[in-house]
């Protein structure tokens, strides 16, 4: 928002907004998973998934009154103010969630129409709430957060008369995302020893979510303000953050970016502010090894600012961040959606003999040979006593037919 005064009585402002929207979606996709008939061959794999348990979507209030204490004066009027929020514990019981948190307001306020000086304070409230979610188990992997939505705060009266006390009103929104382990077992190929078969293939992928990590980690960021020297900082803060995460071999790797927005007196008593864009970074370490294509969806939250000044017209602010990071395996599949037998064609077999003496090379696959050879696996495999799905070594097979 750009803000231009064009008179006494007159306030140009432009703006822009965006707005961001996350939709999650439980979707069913069928696949074959068992052939019946006594002629089918058919290979199978077991994929680990997770399975969507409960997903919850639930608003609550928070309302507090605040006291402005610390020696300082009474508010006049609400110059800025910020809510946000944050998830410190849950636990599951019965189909519903308990979440416990905390809410961090900052306000910077005037203690009079006259009065130049400002003043900044910061309350930590905290809460609790019980949300319903049905299907959740103790045994699920959960990603919580809790949003504001919306707030007011207004300056209130206290029994003397004196505006000391503050009226929050928030309304917050809590998200809950549960996952159960799960296993897939799918049927990725087969053939008939009787009958050509007609399969149809689907490419599907599927993720399962690992983990959720959290992260603390404080960014100093230092600025030449240009506008001469510096005597007071009134106010600093934070509008805008975003980061993405990438995992390397052994670490994750965070980038990221936040809005620093400052509020300052000069020595000759002017106020000004400024907003500089600061770029920021952080490592960890995996806590476990990720098999696959692995996919962070990090998140970023600003938890506190501080500053200190630095020389006449330099600043240095320190901003303590909390990164959260849904941790997925991504695997992409290539499944048998359908199969139907062709018994207008049958396949075509030796049936001059009972054993069929084969040839096979190092690495060669048993599927492969009994498919080809109109048998089963387990037959070669007992005919040969054979462990092993592939071929170790060049030698002489027994195909019974």
């Amino acid at each position: 928002i750009n803000c231009r005064a064009t008179s006494p009585r007159r306030l140009d402002i432009h703006g822009a907004f965006s707005v961001c929207a996350k939709v999650v979606r439980q979707s069913e996709n069928e696949f074959v998973c068992g052939i019946e008939g006594d002629d089918i061959q058919q290979k199978t794999r077991s994929v680990k998934a997770s399975k969507a348990a409960g997903f919850s979507q639930q608003q609550f209030t928070l309302s507090e009154t605040l006291e402005i204490g610390d020696g300082k004066p009474p508010a006049e009027t609400l110059i800025r103010t910020g809510l946000t929020a944050s998830v410190q514990d849950f636990k599951v019981v019965s189909d519903k969630i308990i979440l416990k948190g905390e809410a961090s307001l900052r306000i910077l306020y005037s203690s009079g129409i006259d009065t130049p000086e400002l003043e900044a304070m910061e309350y930590l409230i905290p809460y609790s709430q019980m949300i319903d979610c049905g299907g959740i188990s103790e045994d699920c992997l959960c990603n919580v957060a809790v949003d504001v939505l919306n707030f007011s705060v207004e300056i209130r009266s206290d029994s003397s008369g004196e505006n000391t006390l503050l009226s929050l009103d928030a309304r917050m929104l809590a998200s809950v995302e549960a996952y159960e382990d799960c296993e897939i077992t799918m049927v990725t190929d087969a053939y008939s020893t009787k009958y050509e078969l007609s399969m149809a293939y689907k490419t599907k992928g599927v993720d399962t979510l690992l983990e959720v990590l959290t992260d603390s980690t404080t960014q100093k960021s230092s600025f030449e303000l240009g506008n001469g020297n510096v005597s007071k900082v009134i106010d600093v803060w934070n509008e805008v953050s975003s980061v993405t995460a990438e995992q390397t071999d052994s670490q994750i790797a965070y980038q990221g970016k936040l809005n620093i927005c400052l509020l300052a007196v000069n020595t000759e008593g002017t106020p000004f502010y400024l907003e500089r864009m600061a770029d920021f970074s952080y490592t960890r370490d995996r806590p476990k090894q990720y098999e696959g294509n692995v996919r962070c969806d990090a998140s970023v939250r600003v938890t506190n600012m501080s500053y200190r000044i630095t020389g006449a017209s330099g600043v240095e602010v320190k901003t303590e961040l909390e990164l959260k990071t849904p941790v997925y395996q991504q695997n992409t599949f290539s499944i048998l959606t359908d199969v139907s037998a062709d018994e207008e064609h049958p396949r075509v077999k030796d049936n001059s003999a009972a054993l069929t003496i084969y040839y096979a090379d190092p690495g060669e696959s048993v599927w492969d040979i009994a498919r080809d050879y109109c048998t089963s696996v387990e037959a070669i495999k007992e005919e040969n006593d054979l462990l092993d799905e592939t071929i170790e070594s060049r030698g002489m097979l027994l195909i019974p037919m």
